[in-house]
């Protein structure tokens, strides 16, 4: 790494930070960006919300995030990070900033992995103010930073290698969506000539099992500590969990062990999320998850699903729903009284079918992204390092993926 050079932040990029309070949020318009849409390196914007264009006027006053912005968060959700995209009208939200790079010395992709890379990390958390109440980056510091970086041509060698492996990701994640809403499509489809769909009170159908109500030690591997974030539309993002040790995971599944076809869902915060726990993993319900166990024979797995997630059973968490001073919440000591519709699994056997395959089709899906995020998080910091070329990264990557 004789060849690379330490810059300060400041020299390399201008920084910009957020506006420190929450328009109204409206149903389209502008996106008011969240903190909690850094994921990843990616931006999600379903944990994002809408402006009007008045309000997006006076956020913008300060900045408007350009593509090639690095997005990041300085207050909680440290150390998480992304790119603003091609053809995005949005500000930023509360907690949020940008760098926005100079195209003369880095290159934006660059930036971004050498951001979420370990050595940047651990100066994240070095340089932490610990407050009362959140952790925070002092913005006012920021600027002095140090980081590394090599001339602009290896910057992009880097990033587009890396980018590749973001982009495969994202390819995926619009496969899993898709094959959702197609599966979610099908099934509001059969409501309209089926002859037999049956209401249950869920009690009926399932059993109802809650999480712990606290959080064990993390560690970098072991069996997996479900987090709420996980619960996507109908599938379970394991990039959003955690790994704990075998002792917590034995004292954390005294009550449940997740299983194959349990409904997992979000009783606090996050309501309505669910998502089919999938064979060959280990892991255990963590805060605020429980899940339904469909009883033998009353109930297919897949239909319980999507009933779950149809409008019309979402709209009864909606109401009856208990909304507290900080967090809402499913009480669940009712809701096994509770009514469900779910089709007939008997009368729509080829529906089931087709909804198992495009299910298949989601697992499959976020199967890949595990792999490929287990290889960029393998190849990210040896790059930054220097201990990898990145010609010799680029056939590691060939042979992996």
């Amino acid at each position: 790494m004789s060849d690379w050079k330490t810059y300060r932040i400041g020299e390399i990029a201008e920084i910009f930070d957020g506006p420190h309070a929450t328009p109204t949020k409206t149903s389209d318009g502008p996106w008011f960006l969240s903190i909690a849409s850094l994921k990843d390196g990616r931006l999600d914007l379903s944990e994002s919300a809408h402006v009007s264009e008045d309000d997006f006027l006076r956020w913008t006053r300060r900045v408007m995030p350009q593509p090639g912005d690095l997005l990041f968060s300085y207050e909680t959700r440290l150390g998480e990070a992304a790119l603003m995209p091609e053809r995005l009208r949005a500000c930023l939200g509360r907690r949020m900033a940008l760098i926005r790079p100079r195209a003369e010395i880095v290159d934006p992709r660059f930036l971004l992995y050498a951001y979420l890379g370990p050595e940047f990390q651990e100066m994240v958390r070095r340089r932490t103010v610990h407050g009362a109440t959140v952790d925070r980056i002092p913005l006012v510091d920021f600027p002095s930073w140090p980081i590394k970086v090599p001339d602009l041509a290896h910057q992009r060698m880097i990033g587009a290698l890396l980018g590749a492996l973001d982009d495969k990701i994202a390819v995926n994640e619009r496969i899993a969506h898709t094959a959702f809403e197609l599966g979610s499509l099908c099934y509001e489809r059969s409501w309209i000539n089926a002859s037999r769909i049956r209401e249950f009170t869920i009690g009926d159908v399932a059993d109802i099992f809650d999480g712990p109500h606290a959080t064990p030690k993390k560690t970098s591997d072991g069996p997996w500590f479900l987090s709420i974030s996980s619960l996507k539309k109908g599938r379970l993002d394991l990039s959003e969990s955690a790994h704990i040790s075998e002792e917590s995971f034995r004292k954390w599944t005294h009550r449940v062990t997740p299983r194959e076809g349990d409904l997992l869902f979000s009783y606090e915060t996050r309501l309505g999320e669910a998502a089919l726990m999938q064979p060959g993993i280990r892991g255990c319900l963590g805060r605020r998850m429980a899940l339904m166990r469909p009883r033998q024979g009353r109930v297919d797995s897949i239909f319980l699903l999507y009933s779950y997630l149809r409008k019309e059973f979402q709209e009864t968490i909606r109401r009856r729903a208990i909304h507290g001073a900080t967090v809402d919440r499913i009480p669940l000591a009712e809701l096994p009284s509770w009514r469900i519709r779910i089709l007939d699994s008997d009368q729509h056997r080829p529906l089931a079918k087709l909804l198992g395959a495009l299910h298949n089709k989601m697992v499959l899906s976020q199967r890949e992204n595990d792999t490929l995020r287990e290889l960029r998080g393998a190849v990210l910091p040896k790059l930054l390092s220097g201990e990898l070329r990145v010609r010799d990264a680029q056939k590691f990557a060939t042979v992996t993926v």
